[in-house]
């Protein structure tokens, strides 16, 4: 409630990015189109904070509960400008309820290793997901020492709906199992979302036979040709 997507979308993609809200990319035919973004409310989080016993009562700005400061480190790759850039402003962002983050920059290899190791406070980082739709390398328990369900995310309900979309061989029959799965991670909230980028592909008009897609943008590149004609298939 205290992140403002939006505002990360227009600021670091100029547009050409949406809200995200599920693993599953908003163009693939398991996406769950009844989901709602969780809004920007940060009266909302800072009276969920107050509910839980977070208040600000030495006035130093940040909140604190029994004496411990809401405060944590949020490390990404430092070598993803957009990824930096997003982590300062959700810096900024969450200062204004009351949340001291403290940004650290790391190289891809050492970001990894600490995000499979555990060994982090908050951690920004992307995922590709294949046309497999496997969910279960990031949300099922029997990869929190072994895959990358970095947060160590286990729900029981969460492993049987992965286990159970893996045994289907209909398409019709496992869209209903990602639905459930995706309403329960979107509850829960293991993972925040940001955002999916949009990719924006252009060829020159007389480049024929171009069959860019979501999975490559040169697919095919063998069978593309020019026809300085300007004839032919596109």
């Amino acid at each position: 409630l205290a992140i403002d997507r939006q505002e990360l979308v227009d600021a670091l993609w100029h547009g050409y990015a949406r809200v995200s809200v599920s693993p599953i990319l908003s163009s693939v035919w398991a996406y769950d189109r009844s989901l709602v973004p969780w809004p920007y409310d940060p009266t909302e989080a800072r009276r969920l904070l107050a509910k839980s016993g977070w208040a600000d009562h030495d006035g130093d700005g940040v909140v604190d509960r029994q004496g411990v400061r809401f405060s944590f480190e949020l490390m990404t790759n430092g070598g993803n400008q957009i990824r930096s850039d997003a982590a300062v402003m959700i810096q900024a962002q969450l200062a204004k309820i009351g949340v001291d983050v403290r940004v650290r920059s790391l190289d891809g290899n050492t970001l990894n290793q600490l995000n499979r190791e555990h060994q982090f406070d908050a951690t920004l980082t992307g995922w590709g997901v294949d046309t497999s739709l496997d969910l279960r390398y990031g949300f099922h328990s029997a990869e929190i020492d072994n895959g990358y369900n970095f947060g160590g995310y286990a729900s029981p309900e969460v492993d049987r709906l992965i286990d159970e979309i893996h045994r289907q061989s209909d398409l019709a029959a496992a869209r209903p199992l990602f639905v459930q799965l995706q309403r329960i991670l979107h509850r829960e909230q293991p993972y925040t979302f940001l955002w999916e980028p949009q990719r924006i592909t252009a060829a020159r008009a007389d480049l024929r036979n171009v069959q860019s897609n979501a999975l490559a943008t040169f697919f095919h590149l063998d069978e593309w040709y020019f026809d300085p004609r300007g004839t032919g298939p596109r």
